[in-house]
C-alpha cells in the first residue's frame, strides 16, 4: 500500500513544509516543495508513519500515524505549529 500526505504549517492557512522528513522505520523520504511526501507501507510490516517535527515547530495533534490506522486511508497529512520560545537557562 502506498500512503500520500504534505506537511503543513497551520499558523498559515494553505503554507506547506519542505525538506521535513516523513518514515515509515525503514525508508525516509524529504517533503518536496508542495510539502508532499510518498511512502510504501508493508502489510504487517511497517507499524508506524510519522514525521521528524524540525526545531521550532511541534505537532499541532499527533507526529505518527499507526498503519492499522492509515489502511482505511492512502492520504495522510501532517500538521505542525511554531513551538513557543524557551527562556533560555541561566
Amino acid at each position: 500500500m502506498r500512503i500520500h500526505g504534505k506537511v503543513l504549517d497551520s499558523s498559515s492557512p494553505g503554507r506547506v513544509l519542505s525538506g521535513v522528513s516523513v518514515s515509515n522505520g525503514e525508508h525516509v523520504v524529504a517533503t518536496d516543495a508542495r510539502g508532499g511526501y510518498e511512502l510504501d507501507l508493508e502489510p504487517g510490516g511497517h507499524s508506524f508513519v510519522w514525521v521528524t517535527v524540525p526545531a521550532g515547530m511541534r505537532p499541532v495533534s499527533e507526529f505518527f500515524l499507526r498503519a492499522g490506522d492509515a489502511a482505511a486511508v492512502d492520504e495522510v497529512d501532517f500538521e505542525l505549529m511554531p513551538a513557543p520560545e524557551r527562556a533560555a537557562s541561566s
